[in-house]
């Protein structure tokens, strides 16, 4: 008899700790629910969520609610799967006075005030972004300014996940924007090359990004074997952005992972 009420206890324990908590559960009903796999549309869906984990999908009228479940009524509204936007840059505002390296409106609005406007609405473009349906993105380049911006995104609830690169390993130098932290800093040797992917491993980057804007063969051959010998030690991600379809052809032999931009339509 005992054995049996130490056995029920210890069951009940368990339950207790590994039931989910009905009263931390809410249930989506009513929207019209597109899951991404390709299937059809389901009409007048519940959705049983727990924290940030959903536990049940089903059809109003086949699926169980408990009654001590809190209900949202949604109809008339879709749930889908929460968007990924693989290519933005925090450090650009999409305005005109965001790229003086191309077109040079500092005259009218020095870079510092436009900088200084970005950073200052940067919970506006969180809450944009999840406005947008955008769950996720990956900031693919700026100044060491990127990893407290990552840092800040990741630490609110209304802020999509980020991932970032810190400043471009570039070909190319873009003095109109460095204004302290250069978001694209350009390398002329792989010591350079080195260095400045041993600095931006500190901060644990998502990804490291080369911007190859024209090709230079020595660059290509020397500087990249340097960076991608280093990050794949550290298992991070090379992210090259390249117009030149020659260029990208020459980086696979020695460790690019990945490609980003179009690609010179002329170059196939």
């Amino acid at each position: 008899m005992r054995r049996n009420l130490t056995t029920t206890v210890v069951a009940a324990l368990i339950l207790a700790v590994w039931a989910p908590d009905a009263s931390a559960q809410t249930a989506y009903v009513g929207a019209t629910l597109f899951d991404g796999t390709g299937a059809d549309p389901v009409e007048n869906a519940v959705v049983i969520v727990m924290g940030d984990r959903i536990l049940e999908v089903g059809v109003r009228g086949e699926i169980e609610i408990p009654e001590i479940l809190p209900v949202v009524e949604v109809s008339g509204k879709w749930i889908v799967p929460g968007l990924i936007d693989a290519h933005i840059h925090y450090f650009q505002s999409g305005g005109l006075y965001t790229r003086p390296d191309v077109i040079d409106l500092r005259g009218w609005r020095p870079y510092e005030t436009e900088m200084a406007r970005i950073e200052a609405d940067l919970g506006e473009t969180f809450r944009r972004y999840l406005a947008s349906g955008v769950t996720s993105v990956v900031d693919v380049g700026g100044g060491y300014w990127n990893f407290g911006v990552r840092d800040k995104a990741n630490e609110q609830l209304y802020a999509p996940r980020t991932a970032v690169a810190g400043p471009l390993v570039s070909t190319v130098s873009r003095p109109q924007m460095d204004i302290g932290d250069p978001p694209i800093i350009e390398v002329d040797s792989p010591v350079m090359a080195r260095e400045l992917v041993r600095k931006q491993l500190e901060y644990e980057p998502d990804l490291i990004k080369i911007w190859f804007i024209v090709p230079r063969e020595l660059k290509t051959q020397t500087a990249s074997r340097c960076l991608t010998s280093r990050q794949h030690r550290r298992h991070s991600l090379m992210w090259p952005s390249n117009s030149v379809y020659q260029s990208v052809i020459k980086l696979l032999p020695v460790g690019i992972m990945a490609t980003i931009r179009a690609l010179r339509k002329e170059s196939f």
